[in-house]
């Protein structure tokens, strides 16, 4: 079965739906929303679908939506939990066009 990731926004509202999708790929799309890095200590295996729903304006009162930490945790039952931990990096320091006869 395709995997399938759909991010839908309304505003300060975000819907982040999968399908057919490893526990890797979630955390993937989520350090995409938080632009940090998630590293998936989970330890599942398989394939999962599910939706979550969260706001991005945690200063606005009025907002419908929790924020995306509180969200993975009531939707999904996961804990998004900041800590330091290694990750594998690819530093780039320079790039050149390669020369016409190569």
């Amino acid at each position: 079965m395709p995997r399938h990731v759909d991010l839908k926004s309304d505003g300060s509202l975000r819907k982040f739906t999968f399908a057919s999708s490893p526990s890797s790929s979630i955390a993937r799309n989520l350090s995409a929303q938080l632009t940090q890095t998630v590293v998936d200590h989970t330890g599942l295996q398989g394939e999962f679908d599910g939706t979550l729903e969260w706001s991005t304006d945690l200063a606005d009162v009025d907002s419908t939506g929790p924020s995306i930490f509180t969200a993975v945790q009531q939707q999904l039952g996961m804990r998004l939990r900041v800590q330091k931990t290694p990750v594998d990096v690819l530093v780039i320091d320079s790039v050149r066009k390669p020369e016409e006869n190569w």
